[in-house]
């Protein structure tokens, strides 16, 4: 994350969720790129465990509240268990895209799916992320 972006971070005691867009305002057809980084912020390597092949997800909604959308409901993910092991500083990262058909302002929340670490349950989910799209 370089600062300039529009960014939103999340935090637990062993991994750091940062989620960037380009820009705060784009037009309508013009795609969104939302880009999720899950990083170690521990000294020690840590074992995520995933219960499918999704890592992340995200979700936009209107300000109004009449519209939503789950990144995910028209994908499909391999039902197996997938094992991340992620040393001091190292990162899973990966781009999910979007492209509105109506202007309005928007909040976006990045997540991860629910994995295992250390015999815990854990899911990392961002505050909102505002933005506009405009004719």
């Amino acid at each position: 994350m370089n600062g300039r972006e529009p960014s939103v971070t999340a935090h637990n005691r062993f991994l750091r969720l940062d989620v960037e867009i380009g820009k705060a305002r784009y037009r309508v057809g013009e795609t969104l790129e939302a880009h999720l980084t899950l990083r170690n912020e521990r000294e020690e390597t840590v074992t995520l465990v995933f219960p499918t092949s999704q890592i992340f997800d995200f979700s936009i909604e209107g300000i109004d509240n009449e519209f939503f959308y789950l990144w995910s409901s028209d994908k499909m993910f391999l039902q197996t268990v997938m094992r991340r092991e992620l040393k001091c500083g190292e990162s899973i990262r990966q781009t999910l895209e979007w492209t509105p058909s109506r202007p309005g302002t928007y909040a976006l929340k990045g997540y991860t799916t629910t994995f295992h670490v250390h015999g815990e349950t854990l899911q990392l989910k961002t505050g909102p992320l505002i933005f506009k799209v405009t004719m």
